[in-house]
């Protein structure tokens, strides 16, 4: 299997004239920090994905040197062999999306790249981090289930209100109702009455 060193030199001579400088170009990278990268050091993980979004790379190949070198080849890899889920295609989406946030806000690139060497490192930190990002999310996940909750149950009192308004009016529309139908019948009553005496007097 390859390292992380010879897979940058494959991707120099498949997209950059063989110069690992070019491909650093080609990827908006410092060639001062990506010389770092072939000597040897850990790479930011922002760098990683702009690798993988410029040239259009397997992630998995470009960190474990397993698979296939491009998305496309990774794709049609897994398609031929009835791998790619639906629970897969939503990582992918999801790790597009994060690689634009890492790119639209330096800051979050960072933490983003700090996490990862620890995620990735094989120290204590790494699970006590792993247990602490999977504790706040799940905060965080029930923290959002309860605001939509709350969210419902004020379109419940909404709705409650709505109804005792409505069922008030339909009150109102009765009482008009049955006095109009009193009022109604008084008048007939005394028509009838007035025929009578009309009937009288000839």
């Amino acid at each position: 299997m390859s390292t992380l060193i010879e897979r940058f030199f494959i991707l120099a001579k498949e997209f950059a004239e063989g110069k690992h400088t070019n491909l650093a170009k080609l990827a908006d990278i410092p060639k001062s920090t990506f010389q770092g990268y072939i000597n040897g050091r850990p790479p930011h993980i922002e760098h990683l994905l702009r690798i993988r979004e410029r040239f259009d790379i397997n992630l998995d190949w470009l960190l474990t040197g397993e698979g296939e070198m491009t998305q496309e080849q990774a794709q049609n890899a897994r398609m031929h062999l009835g791998v790619i889920t639906k629970e897969q295609s939503e990582a992918n989406k999801r790790a597009s999306l994060l690689y634009k946030d890492m790119l639209n806000d330096p800051e979050v690139g960072d933490l983003l790249t700090k996490t990862w060497e620890i995620i990735k490192s094989d120290t204590g930190y790494a699970a006590s981090l792993a247990a602490n990002i999977r504790s706040f999310h799940q905060a965080m996940m029930t923290e959002n289930r309860l605001n939509g909750m709350e969210t419902q149950l004020q379109d419940v009192g909404e709705m409650k209100n709505i109804v005792k308004d409505l069922v008030q009016e339909c009150k109102e529309i009765k009482e008009r109702l049955k006095k109009s139908d009193g009022n109604i019948r008084q008048e007939d009553k005394e028509e009838q009455r007035g025929e009578i005496l009309k009937k009288r007097a000839m």
